[in-house]
């Protein structure tokens, strides 16, 4: 393989000024088998980054250590939030460092939980089997409003917002917000999923393979609904399909055999791959 792959400037090791999260040289094993070799790329605010690779890339472990649902053998992640927290005060003992501006600071959620907390808390995750991520006894419009309740919104409150943000994914909440999860198509459930990631109005949105469990009619719907959050809010796209990532990312990393072997702006890696492998993925792509 290569040793240097095509690199964009704004997603090198470097802190961009307006960096949300940062992963830095992650490494992670199985059972002395690497899944991820010194990966790092930052994610920009307003920006959308897709981690392409096939199954076994690495890309599954990479996203899960940025979101710290894995904790890495070696390397870091950073999270850059709001210098102010929710009551509208400097956090104590935090500063702006080299980098950072005075309204965002860098935390780590490896080292600190409070950090990993804030990161949950301010990240919408649509995961790929929508089924899986509702509640079955539930109906849409209580599964959407349910984070907002965590938060202590009130229930009309809630269910307003929530009725709100289904109608923004397309679904009229007067039909589809009474009904539970068995009684949608899959189409309609993911956007459910979406509507439930986007109702706490995240700063961050991870999206892991959101189209792989939908027929092909319903991954137009849902490229639609995920195209119209471009530039609105940070995204973080697990795919594996280049031609995807062409219709929602802005930037892209491309891994194999758990390193990144290609990077840089889409239109880059489309019209000037630099790795072979990147070029199997582009004659494979639904372009």
């Amino acid at each position: 393989m290569d040793q240097n792959p095509q690199v964009n400037p704004q997603l090198s090791d470097g802190i961009a000024p307006d960096a949300i999260l940062r992963v830095s040289h992650v490494t992670k094993s199985y059972r002395g088998v690497p899944a991820v070799r010194d990966v790092s790329f930052t994610l920009r605010r307003g920006r959308s980054l897709a981690v392409i690779g096939e199954s076994g890339s690495g890309k599954t472990t990479l996203t899960s250590i940025a979101l710290g649902l894995l904790r890495p053998d070696s390397g870091g992640v950073e999270y850059y939030g709001d210098a102010r927290d929710s009551a509208g005060t400097a956090r104590a003992g935090e500063t702006a460092r080299a980098g950072e501006t005075a309204d965002f600071v860098s935390m780590s959620i490896v080292d600190d939980h409070a950090a990993l907390l804030r990161l949950r808390r301010e990240s919408g995750i649509v995961h790929q089997d929508p089924f899986a991520s509702l509640d079955p006894r539930w109906s849409a419009l209580r599964s959407i409003a349910e984070p907002l309740r965590a938060r202590g919104v009130p229930r009309d409150e809630a269910e307003r917002q929530a009725a709100q943000t289904l109608q923004s994914v397309g679904l009229d909440p007067r039909v589809y917000g009474v009904r539970l999860p068995m009684d949608l198509s899959g189409g309609q459930a993911q956007r459910v999923a979406i509507s439930r990631a986007l109702v706490v109005r995240p700063r961050l949105l991870l999206a892991d393979e959101p189209m792989s469990a939908i027929d092909v009619t319903a991954r137009l719907q849902i490229l639609d609904v995920l195209g119209t959050l471009r530039g609105k809010v940070a995204m973080l796209v697990v795919l594996h399909d280049l031609g995807i990532a062409q219709r929602l990312a802005d930037d892209v990393i491309v891994m194999h055999h758990g390193e990144v072997v290609e990077r840089g702006t889409v239109a880059q890696v489309l019209t000037h791959p630099h790795d072979p492998y990147t070029r199997r993925l582009i004659a494979a792509a639904t372009l």
